[in-house]
């Protein structure tokens, strides 16, 4: 079987193979390397004499083991074709003896990426490689936060959810701990830097161990599942609708079936339905409520501090954590392009089109503004401009959500050729209709960032949450006639 398989009709030679490396190489070479030339030309945003008083940045691979974990449910390193899953799982074969290799010869690359990722990023943001003494604990330490990412990967893939967010919450627990020893031990920096750097190559070691024992235990049927899914998002992407691929990927509700309706049959309040429709996906819920925890505090410590380089990658990362964390915590999104774009079942319902699916929601940016508005109340004194600028972003990325979520199949008037002295650019277009919400929300926070006042603030905010909600609103009507 093995040998018909390495035979199949479609397999790529040898010739393709060696393309797909030297496009690689070609993209590294045109883009990755001039890029972190300019970086390193730049004074560094963390030196190594300030980097043990920024506790916070132990946040950063909490943050990245949490969504491995939720992309180890989605799309982890034992998937394969649905074919092959369905002719082992018809034999006698234990599951360890196919999906062993598979998944080693797949963390072994995820980990080699990932380690060159965080050098890159050592490389553009820090001075490590300018002081010698400091360049070896730092390696290794990438080594260590890339083989934690690649085994939180593997442990989300087999483990069930419930026992990813036990180890979610260890992850979070863990790196406390580590913050806490980094500031009991300031004067020896160092010395509190190794023993974090051993206990993370434990903890990763243990994860990854731990899943590769389990792998008689992983459920084939979801494997398979998971399999043909995925089969059909690569369709998807190479239509254009990329949207809809990752769509594939949502989680299936479960549990809480009767806990929307009221003993005498009707349905309950909208919030409430909100959080029931949360808690029937656990780990999409979490990581929605952990990135609308830690998008304001982002946005608060951008909008805080002095105006420059780290204060902007703060605040654009707090303004993209509550754009992902909209999507994650509401269930109410595809609610909305339903009855936007389909008939009603049943007729029109009570409460209004828009107030029963935006409540949850409005509700949760809500507290996202509650969470930020602690977070600047620490400072002495409040700066009230922060207020504000927290109260724009989170509009700005409520809206933007808004017009991904309104979001349907691609137009046909993007394929249309663009000529230009340098060729063909729709593919620009295309590019930028994909990914509008994340664009428009980019350039929205770069201008607040940039604009003094805030009558031309409130203007750019106004501007761009009213674009987003009309266009939207428009995209989806057309699309249901």
């Amino acid at each position: 079987m093995r040998e018909l398989y390495a035979r199949r009709t479609g397999q790529p030679a040898l010739l393709d193979r060696v393309y797909v490396v030297y496009c690689a190489i070609l993209l590294v070479l045109l883009y990755a390397v001039p890029f972190l030339y300019q970086a390193g030309q730049l004074d560094p945003v963390v030196t190594t004499a300030s980097w043990a008083s920024y506790p916070g940045l132990f946040l950063i691979p909490v943050a990245l083991c949490w969504a491995a974990l939720f992309l180890g449910q989605v799309w982890g390193p034992l998937l394969t074709r649905p074919f092959l899953v369905h002719v082992y799982a018809s034999t006698d074969i234990w599951p360890r003896n196919y999906l062993r290799p598979l998944a080693l010869k797949r963390l072994s690359l995820g980990f080699v990426v990932s380690v060159a990722v965080f050098w890159a990023i050592l490389y553009a943001m820090t001075d490590v490689f300018s002081h010698g003494p400091m360049i070896a604990p730092a390696l290794v330490m990438s080594a260590t936060g890339a083989l934690g990412l690649v085994a939180c990967w593997l442990w989300g893939q087999v483990m069930p959810p419930r026992q990813s967010l036990h180890l979610g919450a260890f992850i979070l627990l863990a790196a406390v701990g580590a913050a806490a020893m980094l500031l009991a031990n300031s004067a020896a920096p160092l010395a509190a830097a190794r023993l974090i750097n051993i206990g993370a190559l434990t903890i990763g070691v243990w994860i990854a161990g731990t899943a590769l024992k389990l792998l008689n235990a992983i459920d084939l049927a979801k494997l398979r599942e998971v399999g043909s899914r995925t089969a059909v998002a690569q369709v998807f992407a190479q239509t254009g609708t990329l949207h809809h691929a990752v769509d594939l990927f949502r989680p299936v509700p479960n549990g809480f079936t009767k806990a929307m309706i009221v003993g005498t049959g009707r349905l309950r309040g909208f919030v409430f339905q909100g959080v029931i429709r949360m808690l029937r996906t656990p780990i999409q819920g979490g990581l929605g409520l952990a990135l609308m925890g830690i998008g304001p505090v982002l946005i608060a410590s951008g909008t805080l501090g002095q105006p420059d380089r780290l204060a902007l990658a703060s605040w654009l990362a707090g303004a993209l954590a509550l754009y992902y964390g909209f999507g994650l915590v509401a269930g109410s999104w595809q609610s909305l392009l339903g009855e936007l774009t389909k008939p009603a079942l049943y007729g029109p319902k009570g409460g209004g089109l828009y107030v029963r699916n935006l409540t949850w929601p409005l509700t949760t940016a809500g507290l996202a503004l509650v969470v930020g508005a602690i977070a600047i109340a620490w400072t002495n004194p409040p700066i009230w401009g922060a207020y504000l600028a927290l109260s724009f972003t989170v509009a700005m990325a409520f809206a933007a959500r808004l017009l991904r979520e309104l979001k349907t199949d691609l137009p046909v008037h993007l394929l249309y050729p663009i000529t230009t002295p340098l060729g063909d650019i729709s593919g620009v277009r295309i590019l930028a209709w994909q990914f509008d919400g994340l664009l428009i929300l980019t350039c929205g926070v770069i201008l607040l960032a940039w604009v003094p006042s805030m009558a031309g603030a409130s203007l750019i905010t106004v501007g761009v949450v009213g674009w987003s909600i009309w266009r939207g609103i428009r995209l989806a009507r057309l699309t249901s006639h």
